[in-house]
């Protein structure tokens, strides 16, 4: 009857009792009985007793290796983190041939993060949310839900940002309270999303009346329209009707995200009457819309887009009229170019980024323009998007290249990447709301510039080896090992190359980047070896870039080291380190 009335959250508690007490064969009758009544307080979360009980059993016989390792996980489950270093180091004293079985660690790893989770640090409860995303365990998924409850919104908008990945139906459930409760934006934001990422349709209605309301923001409808497609396997012509006559502008707009999400060409003829719709963002999505169908230019339809096109040069809006621009450049209208010339030379600064994102997808059509563009043009960041869209089309790359080398060295601003709609490029980096469970505006901007290294090592220009060495020997740490590892997920053997033979540098700071950056791509002992070896000489930031690294590498022989830095009496190197050590126990 008691194991009827038991929540959900113990079956992984039951299970485990299981597994420790069938390894209990063989042992003394006391210690298994000692074991099952450990156990079984375990069972009712009543931590105290069991430790107790751990202790009992230890003292009441000669210590053996199942009474200290009963005694260890005790520890590990009350949150004793000093006490389980000293009985663990006790253990290899008395036991030095004993290998300590991963189930134990991985114990001992989840009882300091457990701790971390209740800590009254927000630093540490976030660290816990990010470890038990990265476990993929039962443990895990109570963690993330437990951080769904936080008093702290910004703990609340992570725990669901993380979760939106997994599809634990407990996770289902605080996504779908939260959604329905919240109205902090910061977590109504991360809800939003998560809603798509798992496929919640029970809170299809909820997305279809955020597009509907006249009072729900722009970017609220952005993510809201994201989420409902995700779900969608398709929609009927009836329903896409509905959507494009419907007096909400919001539902309009899903007309045409729809019809461009499912590649529609059947309902072509709804957005070409949505290119004159009283809003300009519906105005937008369906020129966009429009592009990426690409209808067949013996369709007979293609005379109609062109008109459209040409009768919206004059919009009043920027996004409006260069949509309409991209169509007209689709079909290598000279009218396009021309009205794409003048907006890339814009007094407007917002308008000639903007025409700089359209030009560099406008294929070799664009390449003329382009070319003046770099040699003529004084804005970094029209020059930025413009050199990028002329190495992807193989064109004037030394150019290009030497561009994109001279304003990552002469402009400091902060940069991010920018969307409207389809059109995507580099700009001034622009604070949003919400932004702050995002990447932070240093951050954001190591990743541009971490990229556009990567595009010029690929390129293998002359000055990279030194460009690179001047990004790694910064004094900003703030970009994690997974960040910096961009300069290699899409590099080539050229790109790494460079970044392996960093490893030997010099000057320390530069050697323990360049290795932290190879921690995510290789499983290499020899970067381990480094950034153990400097570990102790490095600030705590700079120390806790090192244990994820080693986490992600994941080799069991990184244990010793980990369990040693468990003694640290930093609570988040302590925390960093357990959460290395289940990668090692897991990989």
């Amino acid at each position: 009857m008691v194991l009827k009335i038991l929540p959900h959250t113990f079956t992984w508690i039951c299970l485990l009792s299981l597994s420790w007490i069938s390894t209990l064969k063989g042992v003394p009758s006391n210690l298994a009985e000692y074991s099952k009544r450990v156990h079984g307080h375990w069972i009712l979360q009543d931590y105290s007793s069991a430790l107790q009980e751990a202790y009992e059993a230890f003292n009441a016989a000669p210590p053996s290796t199942e009474a200290y390792e009963l005694l260890i996980a005790a520890l590990a489950k009350a949150g004793r983190e000093e006490e389980v270093i000293r009985v663990w180091e006790n253990y290899h004293t008395a036991f030095p041939e004993k290998e300590m079985p991963r189930e134990l660690i991985e114990e001992v790893a989840w009882g300091v993060l457990i701790k971390a989770a209740a800590s009254p640090s927000l630093v540490l409860r976030e660290m816990a949310l990010i470890a038990a995303f990265f476990s993929h365990s039962t443990q895990g998924v109570d963690i993330l839900r437990q951080g769904m409850e936080d008093p702290n919104y910004a703990v609340r908008a992570l725990a669901v940002k993380l979760s939106g990945h997994h599809k634990d139906f407990k996770l289902v459930e605080g996504v779908v309270k939260l959604f329905r409760s919240t109205q902090i934006w910061m977590v109504r934001k991360q809800a939003i999303i998560a809603a798509g990422e798992m496929k919640i349709h029970a809170l299809k209605p909820d997305l279809e009346q955020i597009i509907a309301s006249p009072s729900s923001k722009a970017e609220e409808q952005a993510l809201a329209l994201s989420s409902l497609l995700s779900m969608m396997d398709r929609v009927e012509r009836r329903e896409l009707e509905t959507l494009a006559a419907s007096p909400r502008y919001g539902l309009r707009l899903l007309a045409c995200e729809a019809i461009a999400h499912f590649l529609s060409d059947r309902d072509l003829d709804l957005l070409l009457n949505l290119v004159n719709d009283p809003q300009a963002d519906v105005r937008a999505a369906a020129f966009q819309s429009i592009a990426l169908l690409n209808p067949d230019e013996n369709s007979g339809q293609s005379g109609m887009i062109i008109e459209r096109a040409k009768s919206r040069l004059a919009d009043s809006s920027p996004k409006a009229r260069l949509s309409a621009i991209w169509v007209l450049l689709i079909y290598q209208c000279p009218e396009g170019i021309q009205a794409l010339k003048k907006a890339i030379f814009s007094k407007n600064s917002e308008e000639r980024l903007l025409a700089s994102c359209v030009l560099k997808i406008s294929g070799l059509v664009g390449v003329p323009l382009a070319v003046e563009v770099l040699k003529r043009h004084d804005d970094p960041y029209v020059q930025l998007n413009t050199a990028i869209g002329l190495i992807g089309l193989r064109h004037e790359v030394n150019l290009a290249a030497e561009t994109i080398e001279r304003i990552l060295q002469q402009e400091k601003y902060l940069w991010s990447e920018r969307e409207w709609g389809l059109f995507q490029g580099i700009g001034p980096y622009v604070s949003t709301a919400g932004d702050e469970v995002d990447a932070p505006p240093e951050v954001a901007d190591r990743l541009v510039r971490l990229d556009l290294l990567n595009t010029l090592a690929m390129l293998e220009t002359p000055q990279i080896e030194k460009s690179i060495r001047e990004y790694l020997s910064e004094r900003f740490w703030g970009v994690s090992a997974s960040a910096s590892a961009v300069l290699l997920l899409e590099g080539n053997e050229e790109s790494i190359q460079i970044v392996q033979d960093l490893c030997q540098d010099p000057e320390m700071k530069t050697r323990v980047q360049a290795a932290l950056i190879l921690s995510l791509w290789s499983r290499d002992e020899s970067v381990v070896k480094i950034l153990e070896k400097e570990f102790p000489y490095c600030s705590r930031d700079v120390k806790e870039k090192i244990l994820e690294g080693i986490g992600r590498i994941g080799l069991m022989a990184s244990v010793p080291f980990l369990i040693e830095v468990l003694k640290d009496p930093s609570q988040s190197i302590r925390a960093i380190a357990s959460m290395a050590l289940i990668e090692c126990v897991n990989h």
